[in-house]
């Protein structure tokens, strides 16, 4: 039996812990919005830039180190073993990164159409350092989980969130509002916990590099790196090509994508507490846990469209009430681009399979299809619609790898999976949400009427198509405080 109570409880803190240092971005946000939209922009590319080298640091070792824990938490110096090996192989990445960043700064900075942004060597730096980072925190985070060592967990990702905003802060305003204390700023707060886990991990662990074993580290994070640089692809290639364009629109956008970010944090935060769990039952049999294995799916697909469609009125009062009157085109973009996030759960949740049968190489294949569409969308549209052909590009391209992952997950190892639960609710919720967005355009629907319909259709349809899952989970929640 699925012991809800548990999952719940893990899910709760992971979930409410891992949206903490969004949270603090947000309350940043209207802070140094005085720094402008085209500022706000660089801002925006200057976190895909990081995203895109923290991608080449970790080296998929988060899902790594998920995966081989299970082959070493038996046996202790095994586990040292690998724990130490992937920090090291994460320093050492880092360190040739810089060197290659150092090398090609004047190159780089050719690449991009503002001149603020073509002084590659004043920030490159910045952002190795800030991708070093938070590769370290990422994969220590991943291992507390797996653990369930909820108080590492916890002060890692909370003082983590804390230092980062407050020297963006700093950085911000010692720059007199440019994007350089920005980066700067991100580089500096994050490197104090950086540090302090890697003092940690060091002294628990010892240093090791075992290179028969980083073979079998780097055989199983080789798919997964193509899909997380794929995903990258997915996630920013329109703020370059919004780059190319208006400087304002491009701020408009990267200030809802800063919300939309959070929200994807948060559904990672579910998967990633689903996950563990799935893969203990999958490890015992996933025929014989196939009930249990389908019930944790449901919730997961409850609690990612509560959150997603839940969270969407609280961005429109927030932009509306908080940040200057430039910024205010954000919170009409807002619900359109959170619902497309459904499609992210349903990635991760059809992927999940397909990760513990070790057949990562498929990735590869649906996340180039993806890219090809992102990137032929964003060229047609962009030019013509401006952020709304970035949002047409994202929601083609997912959909894309929803339904191709779907077949390949089938293919591999069948799952009975309730369709109306995890692939046409959810859908249903994301095409609602492109009428409301319609309407709101050519009719000139209000923008929190279209949010209201999109709420009143999803927690309705939840109610009636998950009610079994509903009342287990209000049972549980119930029994969960008043044993507390």
């Amino acid at each position: 039996m699925v012991n809800t109570k548990e999952y719940f409880k893990l899910s709760l803190i992971y979930t409410f812990v891992a949206a903490v240092p969004n949270v603090l971005q947000l309350i940043v946000q209207p802070l140094i919005s005085p720094m402008g939209t085209a500022n706000i922009g660089r801002n925006g590319v200057a976190e895909g830039i990081i995203t895109l080298l923290f991608t080449f640091c970790i080296f998929s070792m988060e899902s790594s180190i998920s995966r081989f824990y299970y082959d070493v938490r038996d046996n202790k110096e095994s586990f040292n073993k690998l724990v130490s090996s992937i920090f090291t192989g994460i320093l050492i990445r880092g360190g040739l990164i810089l060197v290659a960043i150092l090398a090609l700064s004047p190159f780089i900075g050719q690449l991009f159409k503002q001149v603020a942004l073509q002084d590659f060597g004043a920030y490159g730096v910045a952002l190795v350092i800030s991708a070093i980072n938070r590769a370290v925190v990422t994969t220590a985070m991943s291992l507390y989980r797996n653990e369930k060592s909820i108080k590492s967990f916890v002060i890692v990702n909370i003082s983590s969130g804390i230092f980062r905003a407050a020297f963006q802060l700093i950085g911000v305003f010692f720059f007199s509002m440019s994007f350089l204390g920005y980066v700067w700023g991100t580089a500096i707060g994050s490197s104090i916990v950086s540090i302090a886990v890697l003092i940690y991990t060091y002294r628990r662990c010892g240093f090791h590099f075992d290179k028969s074993l980083n073979g079998e580290l780097y055989r199983f994070a080789w798919p997964l790196l193509q899909y997380s640089l794929i995903g990258w692809g997915l996630q920013y290639i329109d703020r370059f090509f919004l780059e190319k364009g208006d400087s304002g629109k491009l701020g408009i956008y990267t200030n809802a994508m800063q919300f939309a970010v959070g929200l994807q944090l948060i559904v990672q935060g579910l998967g990633n507490v689903t996950q563990p769990e799935i893969f203990r039952y999958m490890s015992e049999g996933i025929h014989k846990r196939l009930e249990e294995i389908k019930k944790l799916s449901n919730m997961f697909m409850i609690q990612s469209m509560v959150f997603i469609v839940g969270a969407i009125i609280p961005a429109i009062i927030f932009i509306t009430v908080f940040f200057k009157p430039a910024f205010l085109p954000s919170a009409s973009i807002i619900s359109i681009v959170f619902v497309r996030y459904i499609l992210r759960s349903q990635y991760q949740l059809f992927a999940l399979p397909i990760m513990f049968m070790k057949r990562t190489k498929i990735f590869t294949t649906v996340n180039i299809l993806a890219l090809v569409v992102s990137v032929l969308l964003n060229i047609m549209f962009i030019p013509r619609l401006g952020y709304y052909g970035a949002i047409i590009a994202f929601i083609g391209a997912n959909i894309t790898q929803v339904f191709i992952v779907y077949y390949f997950q089938q293919k591999i190892i069948h799952i009975s999976w309730n369709m109306k639960k995890v692939m046409i609710f959810p859908l249903s919720i994301l095409l609602v949400g492109i009428l409301c967005e319609f309407a709101r355009v050519f009719l000139s629907l209000p923008v929190m009427a279209g949010a209201i319909i999109i709420n009143v259709v999803t927690f309705a349809g939840i109610s009636f198509l998950y009610k079994n899952e509903i009342k287990e989970i209000v049972n549980k929640r119930f029994q969960f405080i008043h044993n507390d």
